[in-house]
């Protein structure tokens, strides 16, 4: 299942179809992701550039998403935090190629207070919870719930208190506050569509159509 490939008159007002806010545009691409059945949307690949100049990717999980930004999980030992701490500005990159789309994100990653990291990992993320029909909601969202709960209980214990010594401070949240969106849509090699979100003086969003 996928994105049909833009016509051209849909790739000449695609502009108009976009979100004003980026992180609108990027729920919307991730709901649409989700829903399409891949493998792993929530997926990033995290670029890092280490204190001697070097640079690094891996995959990383979103797991929060709002308009302050962007979070994920990581180990505080871990080469990418090092790496944070010399060098606090990151990228990441959707490669959703099923649907022919990608998305890279540029921001400063800053490391959430523990009770902030706690309630992002105890809390379901809006772009992961039922669509189910009203009739079924209520059973689904309970099992679902419950399920879910128990489960992150149990990768709490271990990641974030080193199973039942509780050495707090093993895992933490972590936040990219972007200050710049590319969202590329495939369709051909004349339908090809680029725009970018970038902020200005007054703090807004304004979106730039780009070419190849």
């Amino acid at each position: 299942m996928g994105t049909p490939p833009l016509d051209d008159s849909e790739g000449s007002q695609a502009i108009l179809q976009l979100a004003s806010c980026p992180f609108s545009q990027l729920k919307i691409w991730l709901h649409q992701a989700i829903v399409s059945g891949m493998k792993y949307p929530t997926a990033m690949t995290l670029a890092t550039l280490a204190v001697d100049g070097t640079l690094d990717q891996r995959i990383v999980l979103l797991k929060h998403l709002d308009t302050a930004g962007l979070v994920f999980f990581a180990s505080d030992n871990s080469k990418k935090v090092r790496d944070f701490s010399s060098h606090p500005f990151v990228s990441v990159h959707f490669p959703w190629h099923t649907l022919d789309r990608q998305v890279r994100i540029s921001g400063k990653v800053y490391k959430l207070d523990p009770a902030l990291t706690t309630q992002y990992f105890i809390t379901k993320p809006d772009f992961e919870k039922t669509t189910a029909p009203a009739s079924e909601m209520e059973e689904e969202t309970f099992n679902s719930s419950r399920h879910f709960l128990l489960k992150q209980f149990h990768m709490m214990q271990s990641k974030f208190y080193g199973g039942g010594d509780r050495r707090a401070g093993q895992w933490s949240g972590y936040r990219i506050v972007p200050d710049r969106f590319e969202y590329w849509q495939g369709g051909g090699a004349q339908l090809r569509e680029r725009f970018v979100y970038q902020t200005v003086e007054s703090g807004a969003w304004e979106i730039l159509q780009l070419s190849d």
